[in-house]
């Protein structure tokens, strides 16, 4: 079983004290977002990934992004 592991680096490593274990759906994204990818387009690769339905993927790309953007492992660019 692949195991994906997102790891603080650089100067948040002293303000982060955990790990975030990503599962197949979150580390699809992860690489996505990589490339700089919209919420919309996040939710399209799942659809493309996954047997899910677009509200489903839509819903899951906004939480994931959530929890990224609460931990502060994302920038977003305006």
């Amino acid at each position: 079983m692949d195991e994906f592991l997102v790891v603080p680096t650089g100067e948040r490593v002293a303000d982060f004290n955990a790990l975030i274990s990503l599962n197949k759906t979150g580390a699809v994204l992860w690489q996505a977002l990589a490339e700089e990818k919209q919420e919309a387009e996040l939710a399209k690769i799942l659809l493309n990934e996954f047997e899910v339905d677009e509200a489903t993927a839509a819903k899951d790309t906004a939480a994931f992004l959530e929890i990224l953007r609460e931990n502060e492992l994302v920038v977003e660019n305006e």
